[in-house]
């Protein structure tokens, strides 16, 4: 029984290191996208670099999970990434113009 119980330890911790590590490998793509997204780049390269962004916000639609106002002129649409465990903890957020081109960006953490 307690070889039972050893091996189901070591294959929930495997588990566990197995999620947290793919979260870590996540937030490092999420950042090193962040750090090559410039202001006048086409939201295709955003898209391609960050993967499709897990909500996009309009003014219609506001997403204030992170920001204390919704998307606004010059925004027309702002895509954010979110860290894939724990929603509203972090987030990378990137507002497009009506020209479909970046505005503006931000590395929202909470406290």
């Amino acid at each position: 029984m307690a070889k039972k119980l050893t091996v189901i330890g070591i294959i929930a911790l495997a588990i566990i290191a197995s999620v947290v590590g793919a979260c870590e490998v996540k937030v490092h793509c999420y950042n090193a996208a962040f750090s090559e997204t410039a202001v006048g780049e086409p939201e295709s390269s955003v898209v391609a670099r960050f993967g499709e962004p897990n909500i996009r916000e309009t003014a219609a639609q506001p997403f204030l999970r992170y920001a204390a106002s919704p998307c606004t002129k010059p925004c027309a649409v702002r895509l954010w990434c979110e860290t894939p465990i724990i929603p509203g903890v972090e987030a990378w957020s990137v507002e497009v113009g009506q020209d479909r081109n970046v505005v503006h960006t931000a590395h929202w953490v909470s406290p």
